[in-house]
């Protein structure tokens, strides 16, 4: 099983999650309902969403309990953008088909580079330094 930790950048106004190996969508799913109970959230930030070094697979959950999760979350109508950056093939089909499925608030693109998926947020790498 993979990992997803999060650090929330009040400087930057962003929350970059890191997530490394195998990671299915319950877990995923999970982890954002974790940071929404963190005492610093705040659900007008953007997210980085790094996956470079992590796979989304369907095995547990899978892209319709998502997209139910996904679309819950749309409902607080606080537009942020979430950029999601993957080099794996799978992870980056998967993203880019939920993408499509559930555009509004939440401004979601999928990158296969890290430089772009930053500048669609409006940050650089050394936002992303100590939170």
């Amino acid at each position: 099983m993979g990992n997803i930790e999060f650090r929330i950048l009040k400087n930057a106004r962003c929350i970059h999650f890191l997530g490394t190996g195998d990671i299915s969508f319950a877990y995923l799913m999970r982890q954002i309902m974790n940071l929404h109970g963190h005492p610093d959230f705040d659900p007008s930030f953007n997210s980085f969403i790094d996956f470079e070094d992590a796979t989304v697979s369907f095995k547990d959950g899978g892209l319709g309990a998502y997209q139910s999760f996904f679309e819950s979350l749309q409902q607080a109508n606080i537009h942020r953008k979430w950029a999601i950056y993957s080099r794996d093939p799978v992870t980056f089909q998967s993203a880019n088909m939920s993408h499509l499925l559930l555009s509004g608030v939440i401004e979601v693109d999928v990158f296969q580079k890290r430089s772009k998926a930053l500048a669609f947020l409006g940050i650089a790498d050394a936002d992303l330094g100590d939170g």
